[in-house]
This record gives C-alpha cells, structure tokens and sequence, in this order.
C-alpha cells in the first residue's frame, strides 16, 4: 500500500513538474530555434528539422522536451505524432513535408496549435484525436475535400480558431455546427468565392473575428450586415476599393481593420452608428484626406492613419486630433 501511494505521489509530482515547464507562445517566441541533430536532446525546447527522409518520427524520441517542433521539406513514411513521446509538445508546424499518412498517438494535454502548409493531403481523420488542439491552420487545398476537412474538425472538441488560406469551394452547411470557434480566417480568397454565402453560413455562429485579409474582391456584399456577433474584421491587405452602406449595421462591431488595402479611398457615413468601434486601422490605404465621418466618431480608441499621414497639411493632423480628443491617432 505504502508503494502504491509513494509511486501515486511521484506521477502527480511528475505531471505537475511537466506542466510548469511549459512556455507561453509569446516567450516561445522569443527564444531561438535549434537546428537538428544536436548533442543535448533533452534540453531542446524549440526545434527545426530541415531535408530528411525517414519513415517516421522516432529519430526525434530523444528530443522529449520540445515544446515548438517545425518539420521542413522533409518525407515520411507516416507523420506520427506520440504525443507519449513529446508530452510537452505544444506547437507542431509542417512545411512542404510527404507523407502518406497522419496518425497520433498518447494523451494531448498540452497540443494547442497545428499549422499544415504545402502538402497535398485529403485525409484529416487524425484530427479529433487532438482533444486539446485550439488552433488549425490549413494553407494546402489543392487537393482538399472539405466535407472530410469539416467533418472531422467538428469533431475535434477543443478548436477555436481555424484557418484555411485560398479555400475554392464552399463552406458545408455543417461547419455552422462548429460550437466554440471564436475565430475565422478564410485568406487568399478568389474573386468569385461566394461571401453572401458565407455570411449567411456563420451568421448563427459565435465567432468573434473574421478574417479576410489578401482578399480579390472589391468590396464587401450588402450581406456582411447578417454578421451581428462579429466584433473584429479583418479586411485589409486586399482589393478592397469601397464599403456597402451595411457594414454600419455591425452595431456590435469593435475593432475594423482595413490596413493595405492599397485602393481603398472611401468610408460610407454609416461608419457613425457603429457607437462600440474602438479601432480603426486605415493605415496604406489610398486616403489623401481623413474621411468626414471620422471626425463625428468620437467614441474611438486608436485610429491609425501613420500610411498617409505624411500626406496631410499639419492644420488637417490638429483638426482631427482635436476632434477626437479621447483618440490615440497614429
């Protein structure tokens, strides 16, 4: 009994010692990465492996501390990820790397992020394994079939932020059904992709941010007004050259951001009953003047402008600094 006890105390004392070793994402950050091999495995907590071929991850088992593990041009047989083998790992990043199949194994306590960029892969049954995963970045769909995509992130129970870049086909209907996502990044849109479509799919749901930075289109559809529960946009980076009326219908909305949008040159009036906007990002964008509206929005928190501010008589920078006196104008 005594034994029992004693080896019960030392595996709490284990698992509590592993989960304080853990680093947040932004000292994580901070820390330099380690290119493979090198002689002290085990004190390795951010790791790249570049340009190997193997048939799976077992030449990397020593490396038991990795927290950030980025995988690059590499092939595999399979990409088995045992979570038993890596149970701090937190950050997986996979960069153009082959490899027949995605399995994982072992307890995910502390995976939070997975980024798959570059590989032809249509088979995403692995990812509910990952109980604990909150965010997925997808960059390849090449070869995508988003029902099996869909599918199987709904049934990944943790997932709160979700990206796919340069996405063709639409949204099934049952990616409404993803209950906790709070945020959505759809980048590198087509022209022709469907956003009437897609605001009326995500209506419902709780997302919090939208993403739509390096977008093709123009503008936004009159239909971005069904978005009620949006309270940050991302639309910069983009075509963008004008805002339907509609987009002051997002009462709610706290923070637009429109930065690099390159021929964006006008805000429609209805800017003034959006009474919760506290940021405004303009910055790169195609304003020779600061838009009328601006100046009845004083409620906002930071408005940028630094893009074209040098572009702006000294007397205009007083005007709108004294109108919006609460405003940090940058």
């Amino acid at each position: 009994m005594k034994i029992y006890i004693i080896t019960l105390i030392l595996l709490s004392f284990t698992q509590f010692s592993s989960a304080q070793k853990l680093v947040s994402q932004e000292k994580l950050d901070e820390l330099p990465i380690v290119t493979f091999p090198v002689n002290n495995p085990k004190d390795i907590i951010k790791l790249s492996v570049k340009d190997y071929k193997w048939k799976d991850l077992r030449s990397l088992y020593s490396y038991s501390s990795i927290q950030e593990l980025r995988l690059e041009n590499c092939s595999f047989t399979i990409l088995d990820l045992d979570l038993e083998k890596f149970p701090n790992l937190q950050f997986l990043f996979v960069y153009h790397c082959n490899y027949d199949s995605f399995s994982v194994k072992g307890k995910p306590d502390n995976f939070r992020t997975l980024d798959l960029y570059g590989r032809h892969f249509e088979n995403y049954d692995f990812l509910p394994a990952l109980t604990s995963l909150e965010e997925f970045n997808l960059s390849d769909t090449f070869a995508l079939k988003i029902d099996n995509l869909i599918k199987n992130v709904n049934a990944t129970p943790s997932i709160r932020e979700f990206t796919i870049d340069e996405l063709k086909e639409p949204l099934p209907e049952s990616f409404k059904n993803i209950k906790k996502l709070n945020w959505l990044s759809l980048t590198y849109l087509d022209k022709s992709f469907d956003l009437p479509r897609l605001f009326e799919l995500i209506q419902e749901m709780d997302i919090q941010t939208l993403n739509l930075v390096f977008g093709g289109y123009d503008s936004l559809p009159p239909e971005i007004a069904k978005l009620k529960k949006i309270k940050n946009l991302y639309i910069g980076v983009s075509g963008l050259t004008f805002l339907p009326d509609e987009i002051g219908m997002l009462e709610q909305l706290e923070g637009l951001y429109i930065a690099e949008a390159y021929s964006f040159k006008t805000l429609p009036s209805t800017l003034e009953n959006m009474k919760n906007l506290k940021v405004l990002d303009l910055d790169f964008t195609a304003f020779t003047t600061v838009p009328d509206v601006i100046y009845k929005m004083t409620w906002l928190e930071k408005f940028y402008i630094s893009g074209f501010m040098e572009e702006l008589p000294e007397s205009e920078i007083k005007k709108i600094k004294k109108a919006l006196k609460k405003t940090a104008v940058n």
